[in-house]
């Protein structure tokens, strides 16, 4: 039963904001119902010039000509059509979108090979969207005269005996139908419990629509009830879009609402910007907040009220407008009194303004809280937030329960959780393998697990990051890079379908020198950063084998494990439903893992070695650490009258420094000063300098790190300083740092370095203690 999902992001958000439609008992919603070519439904409507259409969809298969719904009355172009054309594929091999409206023809460059939503005359508004993308007027649509079709466009047989109808290969997750301003039909994906017919149930008039075709239909995901209250959510400290996402809160202002938001845009960009509103004509019957190209501005009806000093809103502030029916707009401090506002028509978004019932006007904001009244009362509080089960982003209303997601194309950016994380644990900006390391999710790999992992990969030859298989191209599910044949890129396996894609002449090149999202298996496409890359030759499997990171399980084996990987979020479905929700942390003791959100639950590495580990983002103290800046102190376990302890950098847990000067530290012969730390995994530079002392040559100095020598050199000159560096790697715990003079002469030791690499200021002289 369970069949193709798009994929975890978009899953949820194109079912509905509240998730969870009201179907009839007997009835199980469906995340999409697809065609294969021979399938239809007959809405058994006949389109006249006030009806008006919005669907959700995707296609599945790159044809120059193919219908997704509508009709056609003859060869002079009397149509309301929305299909694929016969114009050039693109790059990913997905046709164009046309919109037919009579003899209007509307061809579009938005590729039809990821999901989005075309509007066509909606609530009679005289206007199209395709794909949030593109808009444009529509004149007036002759009376059709066969019915409205969809997965198919319906040609009157009169005219055209021998095509009467024209099939697609799509997926559709939403359609409404409208009269005028009325909507007369919702339909949604569903299956019938007692025979499991698939097809599209309508909530407006409690029908039940099915295959009229031949063949069948493929069902997407059931959608589950999810659970609810406030513990089913991880608050997040904001929500950021990036001028293609909004969020649609179902309220239409009238003069008695108000609101109250905290944002922050994130463009200095003198371009105009809507944090959130509606907007009902072009005559600024108006409620809405942004930024235009002289000034950030609240307004209402047609009165603006300014703040140029801070044109963009770039700092966190919060604007009221009519909060508690005030009669008063505070916009970051400058106010207003308010006059009346007209009722709106189109219902108030956040990160976007509503207008003609489309998104219009996209902002890039970060929202991290928005309150709504009605008179003296409070009506909805949203707060960004996670959903612990599918980790779907989206607004929480506290008070009503209700979850609001992404419409719009893009995907909102999370900021970090305002909750505590669990006690004893840092939260680490990465964990990196070095080649020996891996974890095991316990997760069984099956055609019904899809993997979303955000990476960055800095070496060079064929490795494998994440998945299990029985053996090569046999019931797999990975993701692996690629040196193959002096071409490097990156390849992701289902089954006993392998994609490369080569993108790079570098493996670095191949995902760009920067942490990229990887989304592929349990029957998705593989997405990259979002992006459709390749769609998977459908296929079921089963095996007993555990999904492992930081390699492949090659049939019970850790197999090509990957070093100089860094992993900063995995997350593992089965089916919609999310099973593990890693982030990188570290105990207490210095072990670095992966924790699990979904079921508090720590993976520690079950490989050899330690994971190497990136700066602390959150969390506890690292123990011995010190505050920035420096400050003298007593012996601090150097040979000497005194120790400076210093950190100018968050990652140096401790250091001790030898000031500069001559005879700093002398070493006779056969002496040597010990120094114990505590480390936490990672890599670490090593720096040190000495001379021989002005007595004379012969010393020997040599420098051992935990029993081993890093670096024996004998001095020859009492003028100048040798430096050595040395990158070396440290488990956690507990280390010994030897310098030590072998040889028959005295020398002298200035300063020693041991600090997290990449992380110590230039020419910092410092020592992890």
């Amino acid at each position: 039963m369970k069949k193709t999902m798009i994929g975890f992001t978009v899953l949820v958000a194109l079912v509905s904001n509240n998730v969870v439609a009201a179907l009839p008992e007997g009835y199980t919603q469906l995340t999409y119902l697809e065609s294969t070519g021979t399938q239809y439904i007959d809405t058994d409507v006949v389109f006249g010039s006030t009806n008006g259409f919005s669907i959700t969809y995707q296609a599945t298969a790159s044809f120059y000509h193919q219908n997704l719904c509508g009709s056609r009355v003859d060869t002079n172009d009397t149509r309301c059509l929305v299909g694929s054309n016969a114009a050039s594929l693109g790059t990913e091999r997905r046709s164009l979108v046309y919109i037919g409206w009579n003899g209007l023809l509307h061809s579009h460059s938005t590729f039809d090979g990821g999901w989005g939503t075309v509007s066509v005359n909606y609530l009679n508004c005289g206007r199209f969207y395709c794909r949030d993308a593109v808009n444009a007027s529509l004149g007036t649509l002759t009376q059709q005269t066969c019915s409205f079709y969809l997965f198919a466009g319906h040609y009157d047989a009169n005219n055209f005996p021998d095509e009467e109808i024209i099939y697609g290969y799509y997926r559709i997750f939403d359609f409404k139908m409208t009269a005028g301003t009325s909507i007369i039909m919702d339909l949604v994906p569903a299956q019938r419990d007692a025979d499991g017919e698939l097809g599209l149930y309508d909530l407006v008039n409690g029908v039940f629509f099915t295959n009229q075709g031949t063949g069948t239909f493929l069902p997407g995901e059931e959608v589950a009830s999810l659970p609810s209250g406030r513990k089913a959510y991880t608050r997040l400290t904001y929500l950021e879009s990036h001028g293609t996402e909004y969020i649609d809160t179902g309220v239409k202002f009238t003069d008695a609402h108000g609101y109250s938001i905290t944002y922050q845009s994130t463009t200095s960009k003198n371009v105009n910007h809507n944090v959130c509103g509606s907007r009902e004509d072009s005559g600024d019957t108006r409620c809405v907040l942004g930024a235009n190209d002289e000034y950030a501005y609240a307004g209402w009806n047609s009165l603006v009220i300014q703040k140029s000093q801070n044109i963009a809103d770039t700092t966190e502030g919060t604007t009221k407008v009519n909060y508690l029916n005030s009669r008063i707009a505070d916009c970051r401090g400058t106010t207003a009194n308010l006059g009346t506002l007209a009722a709106q028509g189109a219902t108030f978004y956040l990160f976007a303004g509503h207008y003609a019932y489309q998104a219009n006007v996209y902002g890039s904001y970060r929202i991290m809280a928005f309150t709504m009244t009605r008179d003296n009362g409070v009506i909805m509080d949203l707060i960004p937030a996670r959903r612990k089960a599918d980790g779907a982003l989206g607004m929480y209303d506290t008070l009503n329960d209700a979850f609001y997601m992404n419409l719009g194309l893009g995907q909102l950016t999370a900021g970090a959780g305002a909750e505590e994380l669990p006690a004893g644990y840092a939260e680490l900006a990465y964990i990196e393998s070095t080649g020996t390391q891996y974890i095991d999710t316990g997760i069984k790999c099956t055609s019904n697990v899809t993997i979303q992992a955000t990476i960055y990969n800095a070496y060079s030859v064929s490795k494998h990051f994440v998945g299990a298989r029985t053996a090569f191209k046999q019931n797999a599910l990975g993701l692996s890079f690629q040196a193959e044949s002096g071409s490097q890129g990156y390849a992701a396996a289902w089954g006993i379908d392998v994609v490369y894609k080569i993108v790079g002449q570098s493996l670095t090149d191949a995902v760009g020198d920067a942490f990229h999202t990887f989304s592929f298996g349990g029957k998705t496409p593989v997405l990259v950063d979002s992006q459709l890359k390749h769609v998977f030759t459908a296929q079921n499997f089963a095996t007993d084998l555990n999904v492992y990171a930081f390699g492949v399980n090659n049939n019970g084996t850790p197999h090509n494990q990957l070093p100089s990987i860094r992993l900063s979020a995995l997350k593992i479905y089965e089916g919609p439903t999310l099973v593990r929700d890693y982030v990188p942390m570290m105990t207490t003791n210095w072990v670095a893992g992966l924790y699990d959100l979904k079921n508090d639950v720590f993976y520690e590495n079950a490989g050899t070695g330690v994971f190497l580990t990136g700066p602390v983002v959150r969390g506890m103290a690292v123990t011995n650490a010190v505050t920035n800046g420096s400050f003298e102190t007593t012996d601090a376990g150097w040979t000497g009258d005194y120790t400076r302890v210093t950190s100018a950098d968050s990652d140096v847990l401790h250091s001790t420094y030898i000031p500069d000067g001559t005879y700093v530290a002398t070493l006779a012969a056969g002496a040597a000063i010990t120094n114990a730390f505590t480390a936490r995994a990672g890599r670490y530079r090593l720096a040190f300098q000495y001379m021989a002392a002005r007595s004379g040559t012969g010393g020997k100095a040599t420098v051992l790190l935990d029993g081993k020598t890093v670096e024996t050199v004998t001095p020859t000159s009492i003028y100048g300083w040798v430096t050595a560096n040395h990158d070396v790697k440290l488990a956690p715990g507990a280390h010994t740092l030897v310098c030590q003079n072998d040889g028959n002469g005295t020398i002298c030791l200035d300063a020693v370095e041991l600090g997290l690499i990449d992380r110590i200021p230039s020419g910092t002289m410092v020592i992890v203690k």
